[in-house]
């Protein structure tokens, strides 16, 4: 006999799946339902407090996520429960609606004044470390991870906010921000992979194609042609975000370790002690399992893996967290780097 195993994930989605087609069902098959008020505070009771109970059961909770996740499925659950019940019970949905939606306004109210008193915090602090640290996008890096921590939002609002830095305040700044004695151990990684002539292509063919989709959209819905070009630019922002935190920020060495910043794709700080081995790579001999487990850079062919002696967290795409045992880079000068890295590595195994 073969058992099935539902992660808590599945099992969610399953229940809240079945939930909601037994009280379809219920609403919309059943003769007298149209007269019934019970089932229309039973469908309200199942959409707006079971299903968000559930969520928080088999998901937020054993994730170590607050109570406050479950708000925006109660909101979902407010907004399904009128598609799903008749015409006749959506006048005596209403008297249920509403005071509820005063409840989550004021509750998402609070949680607007707690994340705003939070980004003041971080504020306040980027303006404390201007002093300490010269280069802005590391006091903001510094300045949100102090008040924020490091988990998937704060990871987003930082990759939005270096984004915008990036894209909108660098393009009379100069490459090399860094004291005389670390420039000898700076590795650019932008010039060979044609990373710019690449944006530039991009940016024509988005340009293109964001206008003809936004005329064809809109004959169907204006909000979301507009939408589709929101999306459509953002990414563009990105694009040369990106571009210029490559051209400002190289790889380094120095005595704590490396600093990787790699464009907004792969950030991370790695003490000595975490590295295995630096050597040069063609990008046709990895194995596949070896990639899972692996950072990789979007743009050029990979010609540098970085072997960690454990799994260490690195920030990818979005600066999103993840746990890898390898990092590859296409640099513009592998040989020097992995050269540099082995004399400074031996130096460091010297010292110990």
């Amino acid at each position: 006999m073969v058992k099935l195993k539902l992660s808590r994930p599945a099992l969610f989605l399953f229940l809240a799946a079945l939930i909601l087609l037994l009280d379809s069902a219920a609403a919309r098959w059943n003769p007298g339902a149209s007269e019934d008020r019970l089932i229309a505070y039973a469908v309200l009771f199942d959409l707006m407090l079971v299903v968000p109970l559930l969520y928080w059961f088999l998901v937020a909770r054993p994730a170590g996520k607050p109570f406050l996740r479950i708000l925006p499925f109660a909101a979902l659950g407010t907004f399904v429960s009128w598609l799903v019940l008749p015409a006749a019970l959506k006048e005596t949905a209403w008297t249920v609606y509403w005071p509820l939606e005063l409840l989550l306004i004021a509750a998402e109210a609070v949680i607007l004044f707690y994340e705003g008193r939070l980004l003041y915090r971080a504020a306040r602090r980027f303006r404390e470390l201007v002093g300490e640290e010269p280069d802005t996008a590391e006091r903001l890096r510094r300045a949100v991870r102090e008040v924020l921590g490091e988990g998937v939002v704060s990871s987003v609002l930082l990759h939005d906010a270096l984004m915008l830095y990036y894209v909108f305040y660098t393009w009379t700044k100069k490459a090399d921000v860094t004291p005389s004695d670390s420039k000898k151990y700076s590795y650019t990684y932008h010039r060979n992979n044609n990373q710019i002539l690449y944006a530039a292509m991009l940016t024509k063919i988005l340009l293109l194609e964001t206008a003809a989709l936004h005329l064809i959209v809109q004959t169907w819905s204006t909000v979301a042609a507009w939408l589709l070009t929101a999306a459509d630019l953002w990414l563009l922002t990105l694009i040369w975000a990106d571009c210029r935190a490559s051209v400002l920020q190289p790889v380094r060495l120095s005595a704590g370790g490396l600093r990787l910043r790699y464009g907004l794709r792969i950030q991370a700080d790695l003490p000595w002690h975490r590295i295995a081995s630096v050597e040069g790579v063609e990008w046709d001999v990895r194995r596949p399992e070896e990639r899972r487990a692996a950072v990789l850079p979007l743009f050029g062919t990979p010609n540098v893996r970085i072997r960690l002696r454990s799994p260490a967290r690195v920030q990818g795409l979005l600066l999103l967290p993840c746990e890898v045992t390898a990092i590859y880079l296409s640099l513009d000068e592998p040989e020097r780097f992995i050269r540099e890295w082995g004399l400074m590595a031996q130096d460091q195994g010297d010292r110990l």
